[in-house]
């Protein structure tokens, strides 16, 4: 992967490239209880991977991660408890990363709108990151994600918006109206001061 990684930034001009990094394995073996894959703590081991794995991307190039319970179907291998292994792995990422991490993109499930599951946004250091909020959801609309963006708020008070899990697991059909509720949602937040 480094490799490719690699020959995508000598393809790409640096100030038109964005690299995010899907960090799945790790989430879950933290949260499923999975056999370890190795015998370290998969904490230590991930701070080792996220230094390594953004080591040569150079910093013209925009880097963020991706914190993944896995998706099946659009459903959550494991569903999260709240945001707070999300928070640890996006605190990690910028601490063990030696450049800047543009982004960290965390999920929250359609069904969680409540203050357990944003509480743990409190002990973020996101630093120059921005956050993204992953609480747009096709199936309860603009109101319901709204819902999500006033509940976060009271924990951390400026975010960006986006899927869940990205666009690109999504039939074709439903992405005029998911880019529609993004657009809405955006358009209705007013941005907030830190």
């Amino acid at each position: 992967m480094l490799r490719e990684v690699s020959r995508i930034c000598r393809q790409i001009p640096h100030d038109d490239l964005a690299l995010q990094w899907d960090v799945c394995v790790e989430v879950l073996e933290i949260v499923a209880g999975l056999p370890r894959l190795l015998s370290d703590d998969p904490w230590t081991r991930a701070g080792t991977q996220f230094g390594r794995i953004a080591a040569d991307i150079e910093s013209p190039v925009m880097l963020g991660f991706h914190f993944c319970y896995g998706d099946l179907a659009h459903h959550h291998l494991v569903e999260p408890a709240d945001l707070s292994v999300s928070v640890r792995m996006a605190n990690l990422a910028i601490s063990s990363v030696k450049r800047r991490v543009d982004w960290v993109h965390m999920p929250v499930p359609m069904n969680r709108g409540d203050d357990v599951y944003f509480a743990p946004l409190c002990d973020l250091k996101s630093s120059d990151s921005n956050v993204f909020l992953g609480l747009i959801h096709l199936h309860d609309g603009v109101e319901g994600s709204l819902k999500r963006v006033e509940v976060a708020r009271r924990y951390l008070r400026a975010f960006g918006i986006a899927t869940e899990c990205g666009l690109g697991r999504r039939s074709r059909e439903t992405l005029p109206e998911v880019l529609r509720i993004h657009r809405e949602v955006a358009e209705r937040i007013v941005p907030t001061s830190h």
